[in-house]
Order: C-alpha cells, then structure tokens, then sequence
C-alpha cells in the first residue's frame, strides 16, 4: 500500500514526481510521432512535374521561338518532352537564351526526319543518367523514333525516373499505323517499368478518334501505366473551313496516379470551343498546349 504524504512539501514533490513520469510520455510519445513522419516523408516518393509540348515546326518563326520558351517557363515543369523540333541548334541556343544554363535538352539519335523529339529538362531538380533512341516507332518513311530518359530524381535520393517522348503518325487515316507504333513500343516500355523505377510517357499520339483512346487505354493496362490525361476536354486546336475545334491529341501516362493534371496555354485561357476561328495563340506558337502533370 502506498503511503499518502502528510506535509504540504510531501504532496508537491509527489505531484512534482507524478508529472515528470507523465512528461517523459509526452516527450516519447511526441518523438514517435516525429520519428513515423519523417519516415513517411523519405519513403515516398519526391514531387515531380512533368510536361509534354507539341510546338508545332519549332522555329516557325522569331516570336513562336520566344513564345514557346516563355510558356515553358511558366509551367513549373522539371521535365517536359517536346515534339517537333525542326532546328535542334536553334532549340538549344533559344533553352540557353530565354531559360537559363540550368535547363538542359536531350535529342534522339535519328537522321533524316524533319520534325524531332527531345527530352528539356531542369538540372537542379533532375540529374541526367542515360538516354536511349528506340527506332521501333520510326515504322514507315518519316516515322519518328522514341526517346528515352532515366534521370536520378535529385531530392529523391536514389529515386529514378524514366521519360518516354513519342510523336505517332498524324491524321485519321493513320489510326493503323499508330497502332502498330504502340505495340512495337509496349515491350520496352513494360520493361521500364518492370525495372523499378518511376515512368512517366508523353507525346502527341495522334489519337483522333475513340479507336485511338481504346487502343491508349489497352497499352496502359499492358504497361501498368495509368492513363493520367485521360479526362482532359482538349489539347490541340483544329481548324476547319469556319470552324476551330478542340482534340485530344496530347497524353501523359504514368506509373502513379497525377496529383493534378491540366492543359496549358490557349486550352486553359480559351478553352475547348473557340468558335469560327482558332485563338491567336495557334499562329502565334503552336497549334498543341501544353499538358502538365504533377506526381
């Protein structure tokens, strides 16, 4: 049996004793909980956003090459894949001009085709390990190959990711062909992710029509890749005799699910339904917005 204290100065120090046994509680208890968040926080994976642009026979033009660099500034992006790419050297003096020596571009590896892909990525966020050019797209004459990218995610510590860029065969009529481009891709890409590390791919896929979507949506379940643009409205503007329309052209698939996904550029400040003509913004950079998403 516990004896009870009898003096004034016995029961503060058995009240001072009582609360020095509950503040090592707390003090544990507050540093478990830190201990678990901390953990939370290294285990998962780092942020990252990535972009894919389209910019239509870059350079067109003096002022779509700076209107492109300056919307790409503007997306936050760490990576972002690009198609159409017509002067690589012009592309690059532009990244060093208008984006700063920190952003660095990957080109694929591929000769006479006219219009490129390439990887521009910020290098204080991502370091460049390997690239690869995959000629299995490159299918019929002028058919663009794919690039690949496997970055170390620098606040990630030995996080990698790999980018895949591709540009599939244009217009309705090449529905076909587009299909034949993802097949000959899909076993490089589900090796990519069978490997481990975090894959994101982008691109313009051409996907015109619901045959198109069908066909996205079976190589995700093949790759296990969610078909993170799958509920954008647009991405590209087409213009017809007194009409401009919104397509889905542009995609972005991934092995984790987006946090947040958009369209940029005329898409976002215009929207999908522009009227009798297109917006200024497809004479004055590209005829495809942005898509960017967050992980």
């Amino acid at each position: 049996m516990t004896r009870q204290p009898t003096t004034i100065l016995g029961l503060l120090a058995r009240l001072l004793a009582i609360w020095v046994r509950r503040w090592w509680v707390v003090v544990l208890l507050v540093a478990v909980i830190l201990v678990v968040v901390v953990w939370l926080l290294v285990s998962g994976s780092a942020s990252v956003t990535v972009g894919t642009f389209n910019i239509q026979d870059y350079p067109k033009s003096e002022g779509q090459a700076a209107g492109a660099m300056e919307l790409i500034d503007s997306l936050g992006v760490d990576v972002v894949g690009v198609q159409e790419i017509t002067r690589p050297d012009v592309f690059d003096a532009n990244v060093a001009l208008y984006l700063g020596e920190r952003w660095q571009v990957v080109h694929v590896e591929q000769e006479r085709v006219y219009r490129r892909v390439a990887v521009l990525y910020d290098s204080s966020s991502l370091e460049l390990v390997e690239a690869w050019t995959h000629e299995e797209t490159a299918i019929y004459e002028g058919g663009r190959a794919t690039l690949e990218a496997r970055f170390r995610v620098k606040s990630g510590g030995d996080e990698y990711l790999r980018v895949f860029v591709v540009h599939l065969k244009a217009f309705g009529d090449g529905a076909p062909i587009r299909r034949r481009q993802m097949r000959a891709i899909e076993p490089v890409v589900r090796a990519a992710v069978d490997s481990g590390d975090r894959v994101v791919m982008v691109g313009d896929f051409n996907s015109t029509g619901p045959g198109d979507r069908a066909h996205i949506e079976s190589f995700a379940q093949v790759t296990g890749l969610e078909w993170s643009s799958r509920e954008l409205e647009c991405t590209a503007y087409w213009e017809r005799e007194f009409t401009c329309s919104g397509s889905r052209l542009d995609h972005i698939l991934s092995t984790e699910r987006a946090a947040s996904i958009g369209a940029g550029g005329a898409c976002e400040t215009v929207g999908c339904e522009p009227g009798d003509r297109c917006p200024a913004y497809v004479q004055m950079v590209s005829d495809h917005c942005p898509v960017v998403a967050r992980f």
